[in-house]
């Protein structure tokens, strides 16, 4: 891989759904200036592996191959921008300022009563992040030298310890937990409520629920997946927005409200197929013990993996930047982080980091961490 994210394979090869590319080869946008480029020979396919987009290799030259920004058609919301665009693939993504919760619930508001049946869920992050690609790049991608293109790599693409490595060894974790947890139940659940844990995680244990349940339970506690993290709770993005996350020791963080003016938190309004988030509620077995994910409303996306890392970022349609000056209320940290005296799951990772583990789970865990409530 480049560091322009382009990758250059063979065009013998045959791709996989593990690559995770898209369907169309040589997709370009009617935007762009589709007349300036050659036909070729190329035994070369040129893939773009922020988002998965597959072409015969050719020179990069202004194509914009993704659609020129100014020449394309203006969309639904898009006269409500004032802070220009963001880009993703033959897209465009309008910004806005807000200043305040009650402006940002009424600018929410509106975008669900247009779409009753759309399904909103939002992420919250205290500053936003890009890709990273020359002047070249961007003109042979959008026709510009610079762009926005918005950044939601997930942890696992960005680490060298994707919890997918050690996703058995999880899991046999996991199950070990299930089994000291529900013993624990037995205590005190009535007859038919335990039958009906019982049977719940079972059923989890038994069937492809578990390595969902797993996948998202992990991510929701900090450790690095496939996935990315989002809500469909508007209050709880805010907090996300407009609270920094900060390592203080090897097992404790704390959140502090965002005070550098230059950082501009972002509420990223998203959609996606249903196929392509994982609701955490779905595949929690009943009697699980209430923790983060359940506070934080949390939802998981696993779309991006393998040569399409960023396709998360292809779910935004609109992206709200929060004044930090600003009136909004937020949660409390201990609101969405309980105690480990609350948050029964959580301790047990506090407590099983200083046991006996295989090296490559004992790293992976290295990365949950105790949040300081206020």
């Amino acid at each position: 891989m480049d560091s322009n994210g382009f990758v250059r394979i063979p065009g013998t090869c045959v791709l996989r759904a593990i690559d995770n590319v898209e369907r169309h080869r040589n997709e370009v946008s009617p935007f762009s200036d589709v007349s300036q480029i050659p036909e070729t020979s190329a035994t070369t396919w040129l893939i773009d592996s922020y988002w998965g987009q597959v072409y015969d290799d050719v020179p990069l030259q202004p194509y914009a191959i993704y659609g020129k920004t100014e020449d394309l058609p203006p969309f639904s919301g898009d006269e409500l921008e004032d802070l220009g665009y963001l880009r993703v693939p033959f897209r465009r993504i309008p910004r806005r300022m807000v200043k305040s919760s009650a402006e940002l619930e009424s600018f929410v508001a509106g975008v669900r009563s247009a779409d009753p049946d759309l399904e909103l869920l939002f992420r919250g992050q205290p500053q936003e992040y890009y890709l990273k690609r020359t002047p070249a790049a961007n003109l042979f991608l959008y026709g510009e030298e610079s762009v926005r293109e918005p950044s939601l790599l997930t942890s696992a693409s960005r680490r060298s310890n994707p919890l997918e490595r050690v996703l058995p060894e999880w899991c046999a974790l996991l199950q070990f937990f299930f089994l000291k947890h529900y013993c624990d139940v037995e205590d005190f659940a009535p007859p038919n409520q335990l039958r009906e844990y019982m049977e719940s995680r079972q059923n989890c244990c038994e069937g492809r629920g578990l390595w969902l349940f797993a996948l998202s339970l992990a991510q929701h506690y900090g450790l690095p997946s496939s996935g990315l993290d989002v809500t469909d709770r508007l209050d709880v993005a805010t907090f996300f927005a407009l609270m920094q996350y900060q390592v203080i020791g090897p097992s404790i963080s704390v959140y502090k409200r965002v005070s550098d003016e230059s950082m501009l938190p972002v509420i990223y309004l998203m959609s996606t197929y249903r196929r392509q988030q994982l609701n955490y509620d779905m595949y929690r077995p009943k009697g699980f013990p209430v923790g983060r994910p359940d506070r934080q409303h949390a939802r998981f996306l696993h779309t991006s993996w393998g040569f399409n890392r960023n396709d998360c970022a292809r779910r935004i349609f609109f992206a709200l930047y929060l004044d930090p000056k600003g009136d909004f209320c937020i949660p409390s940290v201990s609101e969405l982080f309980p105690s480990e005296d609350q948050d029964r799951f959580g301790k047990f990772l506090a407590d099983v980091k200083t046991a006996p583990l295989p090296a490559g789970l004992r790293k992976t865990l290295d990365d949950y961490r105790s949040v300081m409530g206020n």
